[in-house]
């Protein structure tokens, strides 16, 4: 098992690459982290949203990631 840190607030959302090569997760401190999955890195971080990031969906068809927060808002992230 591995614990990785780096959310400066719960972690409320997590979502895994259909590839499997990275995830991403959201939380409380209303940032969305990318992460490699085989080494548990930080690849990138988002910033947009003004609330917390309830939830985390990755196309399986293109590099987009959504996400939903209580700032009432759906955010498209283009990964590539």
């Amino acid at each position: 098992m591995k614990v990785i840190s780096g959310h400066t607030g719960w972690v409320r959302t997590i979502a895994v690459d259909h590839t499997n090569e990275w995830f991403a997760t959201g939380g409380d401190d209303r940032v969305i982290k990318i992460w490699d999955l085989a080494s548990s890195q930080l690849k990138l971080t988002l910033t947009g949203h003004i609330s917390a990031v309830k939830g985390l969906a990755i196309s399986k068809t293109s590099p987009y990631l959504f996400s939903v927060a209580d700032d009432k808002m759906v955010k498209c992230w283009d990964l590539e």
